[in-house]
């Protein structure tokens, strides 16, 4: 959903304070997480948005990928429902963007005005370590494999020509 009003914190410690201690924010009301996120280190200027006009649209929706098409006359905030995880990348209009842990737990990132079309992408950190890792291993067998084969091939015609000479 897109929201209004961000507060920017430090990190986790700082969000878990403010959702679970503080009984009120600075105005006096309580923390309304429809209306408020709190993002961890907004590189933005916006604290405040106005999000009547907003919209956005789920094209796709699966593990690994989620696309939205979004349209909004101003600048934006939107706060993604899905755990925040390193993997995680996102993209506006094919151009990778940040995304911001908000609310301690879960990812957000900031939309300039205008028809946008967003994709989130996961792939974990570790994908690749662990793909070169069983890539080299799978190589290595069948090359040992290979030489094995031709090894007893050799010799196995050895042993023939040995035999026929005794």
């Amino acid at each position: 959903s897109f929201i209004s009003n961000i507060i920017e914190v430090a990190d986790v410690e700082d969000a878990s304070k403010i959702l679970w201690e503080d009984s009120d924010l600075n105005s006096g009301e309580s923390f309304n997480p429809n209306k408020t996120a709190l993002v961890e280190n907004p590189e933005f200027k916006n604290s405040f948005f106005d999000t009547k006009e907003a919209w956005l649209q789920v094209l796709q929706y699966k593990n690994n990928k989620i696309v939205l098409k979004t349209q909004s006359p101003q600048d934006s905030y939107l706060v993604f429902s899905d755990s925040y995880y390193p993997g995680w990348k996102a993209y506006i209009d094919k151009e990778e963007t940040k995304i911001y842990r908000t609310n301690g737990i879960i990812k957000g990132i900031y939309i300039p005005a205008g028809n946008h079309e967003i994709v989130f992408s996961f792939l974990p950190t570790d994908f690749w370590p662990g793909f070169c890792v069983s890539l080299i291993s799978y190589v290595s067998i069948i090359v040992a494999i290979f030489v094995l084969f031709l090894k007893n091939r050799n010799l196995n015609k050895i042993l023939t020509i040995w035999h026929k000479k005794v």
